[in-house]
Formats: structure tokens, sequence, C-alpha cells
């Protein structure tokens, strides 16, 4: 069993190193975003490597005691939310937390450079000098440390992905925009592997057995494989909001901040004059500098007097216009009508109709 154990795992550990190494130098989807996500399949590799490692010394140096190879623990979560806040174009507010994290992930790391350069030039490693008992409170204080940082970095992941969904809708016309199911999937498939590393870490508190060991390894095998499909996918996806520089804020206030109900009305009135509707690129800060009014504004007197948000608002134009041309007997497809009135894709109109009448578009032949 414990060879099989080795062979699978090294097996996976090899794809895990081909998909790293694919994320990292890739031409076609070059980006900083995937270099982090390569990164963080190397960190988890690599502690892999560090598991299943099946020998225990190079020369005289041995390998299998506490920071004898360097630590990649505390860098899994760092490299996951680092991925997570760049492809969701949040990574600013956070630089300063990323950059103290990396700065204790390396020094954690320094203390295996530091055990191999005491045994070169000294004959003894750190466990040796300072004891055993002490290096493994340490060991096992980082370890708890890593561990508690990646609940955090779970939670941190899905309130921001939350903000950047509620973004997109008071932004963005097009409604795929706030759908991003395959940044979901990869954000939500970190917590079975927090959940394992949570189980193993409470059965070496617990000295339960180690036939627990070989579970989870095996479980660890079924996480590693939806890793390797699910980050394959979220490889090819480009990064959110990447075609326009914007500054990502969200607004919470629900005053309509100075228009009153006939400003707003003149609003409407002349969305369905210019028909700002039927560019299926529309964005707020666009449609503010058309109207010469700040998007602010527009954004709050939606809500106030709608009750709904930016995407919806200007769909509802766009459906109520397709409904019109599908009953009108026109030759065009409803494809072709979607197209006309501003959608982007079929499953943009779709959704859409789906959303503010509960019906599809051929429900209006």
């Amino acid at each position: 069993m414990e060879n099989l154990i080795i062979i699978i795992g090294f097996g996976a550990i090899l794809q895990g190193l081909f998909l790293s190494g694919l994320y990292l130098f890739s031409k076609k989807h070059n980006s900083r975003s995937n270099k982090m996500l390569g990164l963080f399949l190397f960190a988890l590799i690599w502690e892999g490597v560090n598991s299943f490692l099946p020998i225990d010394s190079i020369g005289n140096f041995s390998i299998g005691y506490y920071f004898e190879l360097p630590e990649s623990k505390l860098f899994m979560p760092i490299f996951f939310l680092h991925y997570v806040l760049r492809k969701s174009r949040r990574e600013q507010p956070f630089l300063k937390y990323l950059k103290i994290a990396y700065f204790i992930a390396f020094l954690v790391v320094f203390i295996s450079f530091i055990n191999l350069n005491t045994y070169i030039f000294f004959g003894e490693n750190l466990r040796q000098i300072f004891g055993e008992s002490k290096m493994e409170a340490i060991f096992m204080s980082q370890q708890v440390l890593a561990y508690l940082l990646s609940v955090l970095v779970f939670i941190i992941s899905i309130v921001e992905l939350r903000k950047v969904r509620i973004y997109a809708l008071e932004n963005y016309s097009d409604p795929d925009k706030a759908k991003f199911n395959w940044l979901w999937r990869f954000v939500f498939l970190f917590a079975p592997m927090i959940l394992l590393w949570g189980v193993e870490l409470l059965r070496i508190f617990l000295e339960l057995p180690e036939g627990l060991s070989d579970l989870i390894v095996l479980n660890w095998f079924l996480v590693f494989i939806a890793l390797y499909y699910i980050s394959f996918r979220v490889f090819s996806e480009p990064d959110l909001f990447s075609e326009i520089n914007v500054q990502f804020q969200t607004s919470n206030s629900s005053s309509p901040e100075g228009l009153s109900l006939n400003q707003f009305s003149e609003i409407e009135a002349k969305m369905k004059e210019e028909k700002y509707y039927q560019n299926s690129d529309l964005l707020l800060h666009e449609l503010s500098k058309e109207l010469n009014l700040s998007s602010r504004k527009i954004s709050a007197a939606i809500k106030e007097y709608k009750h709904t948000n930016f995407s919806t608002w200007i769909n509802t134009y766009r459906v109520n216009e397709a409904i019109d041309l599908i009953r009108s007997n026109t030759n065009l497809s409803i494809e072709g009508i979607g197209q006309d009135v501003g959608f982007k894709s079929r499953s943009a109109m779709y959704s859409a109709f789906k959303k503010i009448k509960g019906k599809t578009p051929g429900d209006f032949k």
C-alpha cells in the first residue's frame, strides 16, 4: 500500500510540475496572474515532494527532519490569494499585507538554508544545536500559522469575489461579466484542501494512528486531480475587467446624491431616444460621459428609483426592444435580434430574459 501511494504520488507530482511550468512560461496566456497560479501549484507540488521523497539523506546530510528541506506551506495560501486578487483586479488594496506575508514565508524558508550552512561549516544541523523539541515547536508553530492563514485566505477570497460580482453588475451592461464560475470553482476547491490539512494537523496533535494518514493522502490525490483540471480551466481565462483601466470601488450608498425623479426620467427618455443600450460593451462610466453626469450619481439614482443595478437596468431596455422585434414578425432570428438590441452573446440574452421576464425569448413568439 505504501509503495503504491508513493508511485501514484510521484505521478501526480510530475503532472503538477508540467502544469506549473506551463502556467509560468506560457506565451499564449502570458500574464502575471497565471505566473502566480504556476507558483501556487509549484508550492503545492514542492510540499508533495517533501512528503513523498523516498530517500532520507543526500550524502551525509539528512533530509527527513524539520527544516532540512525548504518549507513551502506558508507560500501556498499566499500564492493562492495573490492569484485570486490579481485575476479579479483586487491586488492593490492588499499589497502591503501580501508583502508582509511573503517576508514571513521567506524567513521560514531561510531557516532551511541556515540549517544547511551550519551542517557544512560546523558539522551539526540546527536540530543538534538547539535540540529536537525546540525545532519541532518552531516547525509546528509555522504549520499552524500556515493553516490559519489558509483559512483566512479562503474567507478573503470569497468576500472579494462577492465584491467583484457587485462591481460587475454596477458597472457593466453585459450580464456575463458577473459570471465567473470558473474562478468560484477554483476558490471553493481550496476548502477540501483546508479540511484535509486540518485533519492531518489534528492527527498529529492527538497522536492518532498512522493509518489515518494514508486515508488523508488518498483524498489528496482526488483533490490534485480536481485541482489540475480546474487550474487549467482558469489558466485559459483572461483577467477580469482587463479591457479597461478602472478604479475598483463599489458604492453602498442608497442615496440618489442629488438626482431628482424628474432628472432621472430625463435620463430614461434620452436612453430610449439615443438607444445607448444597443452598444453591447456599454459601461457605466461611458454612459456618464454621454450624459455629462457622474457615474456615482447615475448608479445611485438607478438603485433609488428602479431598485436594481446598472446591468439589469440596461438589459431591461434590451429585453423590451427584443420582445417588440420578436412580436413584429421580423425575419431576423432570435440571435440576430439579440445582437441588434445590444446583447453580446446568446447566453447573455437568455440569461437577461430569464431574470427580467422569467421566460425565454422564444416564449414571446
